[in-house]
């Protein structure tokens, strides 16, 4: 987002995104640079992103949700969403990494968490490493067993199978079934348990 908190000293939002784009385009000359949200105009000199949006905005003129953004960039440079360990449901997170092609992701720390109980950062309730190493080596192991064939695939269509399976398919003629529902799925070729994928 593109604020300017002065009320004497403001610039326009051209102005601030033309001075954000002067840092990154010297930063990126020196270095493999990061950004964080969906600003597109950063994008374009990012070697990676975090934080992007896995959901959509509510806007009550569309029917149905797709992930445009990831589809636009899948192939073409890495992206994060939402934490891990920020998630109130894990399980559906790790599905939500798959179906938009998503780089898992993790905020942790090297001590106990509850360090932070009288800080201005309330957003960790669980990130000491040592608590959650095996459960992210699970889910990597997971996530790379299931998504190594599309990491550099362009993101061809998403479809929806059922209100809880959605299709993604990509540009090597592979697809990924991520069945959201508490019962199986069988359909269009695939079977998919309850909670998982099946490429």
């Amino acid at each position: 987002l593109l604020y300017s908190y002065s009320r004497t000293n403001y610039i326009t939002r051209a102005e601030n995104q033309s001075a954000v784009m002067e840092a990154v385009d010297t930063l990126s000359e020196q270095m493999p640079i990061a950004v964080a949200g969906s600003n597109i105009y950063a994008v374009v000199k990012a070697s990676k992103i975090s934080s992007l949006p896995d959901d959509h905005s509510n806007y009550l003129l569309a029917d149905e949700a797709v992930p445009f953004y990831q589809m636009a960039l899948h192939g073409l440079i890495p992206y994060s969403t939402s934490a891990g360990n920020t998630s109130y449901d894990l399980t559906t997170q790790v599905l939500k990494w798959m179906e938009t092609g998503a780089q898992p992701y993790f905020i942790l720390t090297d001590e106990a968490t509850e360090k932070l109980r009288n800080t201005s950062y309330t957003k960790l309730f669980s990130s000491e490493y040592r608590l959650w190493a095996d459960r992210i080596a699970e889910i990597y192991a997971e996530y790379n067993a299931m998504m190594a064939p599309f990491q550099h695939e362009f993101m061809v269509s998403h479809t929806r199978l059922t209100e809880d399976v959605v299709k993604v398919a990509y540009s090597n003629g592979k697809s990924i079934v991520i069945n959201y529902g508490q019962e199986a799925y069988t359909g269009d070729g695939v079977s998919v348990a309850a909670l998982s994928a099946a490429g």
